[in-house]
């Protein structure tokens, strides 16, 4: 894209600002992003007269130059915002802004690039600094947070109790930075945010004191920007037909009322041409003899086949012009007359079967996947695991469920959560097994509340747990879940060691060192931890095949393969190939439309060819969640035109039918197509 800067001449006003902070927070809830929304963490500035703080939807220069802090709060994806942020970002720090990162998204590695995800609560200042004045030693109300690798400009201010860098701070240019690992107000769910409390308000309060820049942002947008460019850019890159591409326009020129003029041309599939042109009005920017343009223009895609269409787009302001071209997918599709279409379901009491069956039935779909256990827990009556956890008292949860999922003409695939203990075995069975030695151990030592899967004993409990759903129960199918390790970190206990070794054929006389990343041995170990997932894997399905070999075996696994399977031990396509699944459900839980599509993509391209893969999309999951019942058709549309077979929503909750998905239910949802394996 080539940018023509538009010249401005600016006259400031500024003493009016000048005993006030104006504060920005980032909230990617606003532009498509992904991270928690900023707006309960607002609520910290109330009652902190020297500040005023509002959410912010945009990077690009002439929004960031009105605040004298911006805050990214748990940015994991900016969304749709200017190509330039990143070095927008930079340019208002080393102008005398100050930008203090939250949790992810740490920019600067002068300062400390956040490395790693570690779940180690406990924390304390380090040395004497004016942001850890009255700051102790404390437990984080969030249970993980990020670990830095501090820069040469890096002042450290914040550790774990493993000795692990926190938080640090440090100067750009004129400005000040601040990467706080942690996470600090994100709500449990990942969603929503509140005010922090206790030491992490007192916390917070230091580190905004200590990052109020010297001027006021109207001195330093007169002082640093004197010629503030426009910034124009594609909203949508993947537009499900009829809605519009849309073009956004936002910067700042002089004086306010009309700025310009823009226009935005489409050339779909075929070399249909339409055009959209639009005028550009400029809003005053208070304290300065500026106008602030944000705009949009909507270019109408009825009628546009579906595939790649290229969109140019013309800017007009200030006697200067910019102009842009990139591509845009038109996305749409027939719903297929064989597919499969399931909730992934938790046993809860505002969600009994006898009322979601039916429910699930009427959105078009023809399969459930319901949680069913996981470590020693069950959400059933299980015969073979200690923690049962029914919630229908002597009636049997999973019995309730098939019954009534049969009678609704959906099929069954309870999934159990392998492996994990945490949330779902009792504390004293969990103390058990950390006594005998089957629970994992992290490198640095520390326990990991997930069995080992290297032991024996271990893997007998996946497989009667597994076998029991077979033997016990009228499923269609079984869904393996969580198997894998928690992370890099699982495991290095001495069990592993020692079985390792005696595969190798040989010591190890540097342990853990030499097995982790960056040890000689990383790439053996790591095929390794894949053997032991996989050998359990292979167990459970054959065992399941001899019992009844009408029932479908799948997983849901991570969707970065070439990633997950080293830091997870997670092969999913040596289960593809050799036969130990029938389907696989990548969890492809995103907002990034883009982002989804290379995954979806990628994973029919590793194992479509032996399974079918059915994508799992986030309707509502950790970090996702759909908002619109479009947001759930355009990714729908997008995992089959990948060559998914089907796909799974995460995860089923009161409500989500009538808001969500029974407005597609004669558009994407249309017809009530048949499983496509028999």
């Amino acid at each position: 894209m080539r940018v023509c800067v538009v010249a401005i001449a600016l006259i400031v006003c500024g003493g009016a600002f000048a005993q006030t902070c104006k504060v920005g927070v980032f909230d990617t809830k606003l532009t498509g992003g992904q991270g928690a929304s900023s707006q309960g963490f607002l609520a910290a500035f109330e009652g902190l007269p020297d500040y005023t703080a509002e959410a912010l939807d945009g990077l690009d220069l002439g929004v960031l130059f009105q605040y004298d802090i911006v805050i990214l709060y748990d940015m994991h994806k900016p969304g749709r915002v200017t190509e330039t942020w990143r070095e927008n970002l930079e340019r208002f720090v080393r102008a005398g802004g100050s930008i203090l990162s939250i949790y992810h998204q740490h920019l600067f590695p002068s300062i400390g690039p956040g490395v790693l995800k570690v779940y180690v609560r406990d924390v304390r200042p380090v040395g004497e600094h004016p942001i850890t004045e009255g700051i102790s030693e404390f437990r984080t109300d969030w249970g993980d947070h990020i670990i830095l690798r501090p820069g040469g400009a890096a002042t450290l201010f914040l550790e774990n109790a493993d000795g692990q860098p926190v938080a640090a701070c440090g100067r750009l240019g004129q400005g000040r930075l601040i990467d706080c690992g942690l996470a600090l107000g994100i709500s449990r769910g990942w969603q929503g945010s509140k005010a922090p409390a206790g030491m992490e308000a007192k916390l917070l309060h230091n580190m905004l004191r200590w990052l109020q820049p010297e001027e006021r942002w109207p001195a330093r947008l007169a002082a640093y920007v004197p010629e503030p460019s426009l910034n124009a850019w594609l909203e949508p890159r993947f537009v499900r037909q009829p809605q519009p591409v849309v073009l956004r326009v936002k910067g700042i020129v002089r004086g306010a009322g009309q700025a310009g003029r823009a226009e935005l041309v489409l050339v779909g599939p075929g070399e249909r041409r339409t055009e959209s042109p639009g005028l550009l009005d400029a809003q005053p920017v208070p304290g300065a003899d500026l106008g602030e343009v944000d705009a949009t223009i909507n270019m109408p895609t009825d009628g546009l086949p579906s595939g790649v269409a290229r969109a140019t787009y013309t800017v007009n302001a200030g006697g200067r012009e910019f102009e842009g071209e990139t591509e845009v997918r038109l996305v749409r599709t027939e719903p297929p007359a064989r597919e499969f279409r399931a909730f992934w379901y938790h046993a809860r009491e505002d969600r009994l079967p006898a009322e979601v069956m039916p429910r699930i039935k009427a959105c078009g779909f023809n399969a459930v996947i319901p949680r069913s256990s996981g470590g020693t827990g069950a959400f059933y009556l299980s015969k073979v695991l200690p923690d049962v956890q029914n919630i229908l008292g002597e009636e049997d949860w999973l019995q309730n469920c098939i019954e009534h999922a049969h009678a609704n003409g959906l099929q069954v695939h309870p999934y159990r959560n392998c492996f994990i203990m945490e949330g779902r075995a009792s504390t004293d069975t969990i103390a058990r097994f950390r006594a005998d030695g089957r629970l994992q151990i992290a490198p640095d030592g520390r326990p990991l509340d997930w069995m080992c899967p290297s032991q024996e004993l271990n893997r007998q409990v996946e497989l009667a747990a597994a076998t029991e759903f077979v033997r016990d129960y009228d499923v269609d199918g079984f869904q393996f879940d969580f198997i894998r390790y928690p992370n890099a970190s699982g495991c290095f206990c001495p069990r592993c060691r020692e079985k390792f070794e005696r595969e190798m054929g040989e010591s190890v006389e540097n342990w853990p060192g030499d097995v982790v990343e960056g040890g000689k041995l990383f790439e053996r170990y790591t095929e390794f931890r894949q053997q032991q997932i996989t050998d359990t894997v292979k167990m459970v399905s054959k065992a399941i095949r001899e019992i009844n070999p009408k029932v479908k075996i799948s997983a849901a696994v991570f969707r970065d393969y070439a990633r997950d399977s080293i830091s997870v031990g997670q092969d999913w396509v040596t289960w593809a190939k050799e036969g130990y699944i029938d389907f696989l459900c990548p969890m492809d839980y995103t907002d990034d439309v883009e982002m989804l599509d290379a995954w979806v993509r990628d994973q029919v391209a590793r194992v479509g060819e032996y399974v079918p893969v059915c994508a799992g999309l986030g309707l509502a999951a950790s970090r996702t969640r759909m908002k619109t019942p479009e947001d759930m058709a355009l990714q729908i549309d997008i995992a089959r035109q990948a060559g998914c077979k089907g796909f799974v929503l995460f995860a089923w909750h009161p409500g989500c039918d009538e808001n969500i998905v029974l407005p597609q239910r004669n558009d994407a949802l249309a017809g009530s197509p048949s499983i496509p394996w028999g």
